[in-house]
């Protein structure tokens, strides 16, 4: 497991903040071990890299607020360039999680990752059990999938600012940018005082060493 935890967003109230405060505070203590897991597991515990994380992520789920696309997913039927090959597929592999993992073979390549590495039980899970990736427990895995597997090079784009970069990996494009920059660059700010590469190691998963030093940060960047 990585050794370091994210210098923003480091306590539900942070994450409300970071996220726009699109939901209660109690759906974001909900949300926030995920969030942090997800966080740490895609390597986001510096500056740039957790601003960038909140941005994109808060930008395609709307502040948490969606764990899957509004739409149908009928306009997927018969993309072949997303693998949706059988009739169904459009609705079926729908996005789902706040970053909308989208169509049949990514849901087929996030099956075989999350297995491989412990987090579900069979090699074609989300495949068999696509609702359960809009889930609390499973949506932050496709995520941190996305970012670590599908788009390995979004942390390099992180450390360099590109905002741009970042976005075209996760969309295609720059639909959103405007909103994107916006949640980045408040992000930023809310980080004002932490070194850019700041990074709090933690050993052996203790729940009270973890809390102490999320503390820590949040007096840092609050006061």
């Amino acid at each position: 497991m990585p050794s370091t935890t994210p210098p923003i967003a480091h306590s539900p109230e942070a994450l409300s903040q970071a996220m726009g405060e699109s939901l209660s505070l109690d759906r974001y203590r909900e949300l926030f071990p995920a969030v942090v897991e997800s966080m740490t597991t895609c390597g986001c515990t510096t500056v740039d890299r957790a601003a960038m994380w909140l941005a994109q992520i808060g930008h395609e789920s709307a502040g948490l607020r969606y764990m899957e696309e509004i739409a149908s997913g009928e306009d997927y039927e018969g993309r072949k360039d997303l693998g949706n090959t059988k009739k169904g597929d459009g609705k079926r592999f729908k996005g789902r999680g706040p970053i909308q993992v989208t169509g049949r073979t990514n849901y087929t390549e996030l099956s075989k990752w999350a297995h491989e590495n412990g987090y579900v039980p069979t090699a074609k899970f989300f495949v068999e059990h696509p609702d359960e990736l809009s889930s609390n427990h499973y949506g932050f895995l496709g995520v941190t999938w996305y970012w670590t597997v599908a788009r390995p090079q979004i942390n390099s784009l992180a450390d360099a600012g590109d905002l741009e970069g970042v976005t075209r990996a996760i969309n295609g494009g720059l639909n959103g940018l405007a909103d994107r920059k916006s949640r980045y660059e408040a992000c930023l700010r809310d980080a004002a005082g932490v070194p850019r590469s700041t990074a709090t190691p933690h050993h052996g998963g203790s729940e009270q060493r973890l809390r102490g030093l999320l503390r820590r940060i949040r007096r840092k960047l609050f006061g």
